[in-house]
């Protein structure tokens, strides 16, 4: 590939298959712009000043893709409708993704399906990772990141694999339809995955958003989640068992699922 130059790039065209590729040491690794009803899979960008890039595009498909090392986004969305997004592989990205409904787009909703979504730790070495799957419709004028975190104080207690996530709003005040935490059956030794739940802390304080995981799938989910909240600081400790809240000023939103051991999910948000 040209190293200053997109690695892989559509435009303008429909109904073309990109697979089994490798792309790095770019200005994009894959960018598809005003392009339709394509298919990309199984494709691997690194060390790219951004990852995948696909904007005012309808009906595409991302899947099984990674991308990792980019000095930006690995995986920037701009204005896509009906766009599908499975199997993902993101790490040590800046950040790991970007959902974006921008004033230079279309100015109407855009929908999109993301699934299966893994943000992996900077060393991408699969532990500490978190699983997400996401349905929304981006309003116009709406943005937020996606991106893997670490926990950024030493806490008293054990979280579940140290799994973190930030989600912050760029622009608009978006509301996440519908977004899913996933686990397996290999992650549930020591646990009782019946009893686990999720709490949000905002500026109201701690909320249960849900004590109903569904044991066959391995999920617990939430809908109309609103990355917005008033920033706070508080030295409380939170409903979680012998687990206390982050001393951090930017906390806005924090999930918690329990079980058997206490299972601590914070969001940052802000």
């Amino acid at each position: 590939m040209n190293p200053n130059g997109a690695g892989i790039q559509l435009d303008s065209s429909s109904n073309i298959t990109v697979h089994d590729n490798r792309a790095g040491n770019g200005s994009t690794g894959i960018g598809v712009g005003y392009s339709d009803r394509n298919s990309i899979y199984n494709n691997s960008v690194a060390n790219n000043v951004n990852g995948i890039v696909i904007y005012i595009s309808d009906q595409n498909s991302l899947l099984n893709n990674s991308a990792g090392n980019s000095s930006n986004a690995g995986v920037s969305i701009y204005d896509c409708d009906r766009l599908v997004v499975q199997g993902q592989y993101l790490s040590n990205n800046n950040p790991d993704m970007l959902v974006q409904n921008p004033s230079w787009g279309r100015a109407f909703p855009s929908t999109i399906n993301l699934s299966g979504l893994v943000f992996d730790n900077p060393s991408g070495n699969m532990r500490n990772y978190t699983n997400l799957s996401i349905n929304d419709t981006v309003n116009f004028g709406e943005a937020y990141t996606i991106n893997w975190t670490a926990n950024e104080s030493a806490t008293p207690y054990q979280s579940f694999a140290q799994k973190f996530v930030n989600i912050t709003p760029l622009s608009g005040t978006p509301s996440i339809d519908s977004i899913i935490w996933s686990w397996t059956d290999a992650e549930l030794s020591g646990y009782n995955e019946s009893t686990f739940q999720l709490w949000s802390y905002d500026s109201t304080g701690w909320n249960l958003l849900n004590d109903t995981p569904d044991t066959v799938g391995d999920t617990l989910s939430f809908t109309n989640l609103n990355p917005q909240s008033d920033l706070c600081h508080t030295r409380e400790q939170h409903p979680c068992h012998q687990c206390q809240q982050l001393p951090d000023h930017r906390l806005s939103r924090y999930v918690c699922t329990l079980g058997r051991r206490e299972r601590c999910e914070p969001i940052y948000v802000g």
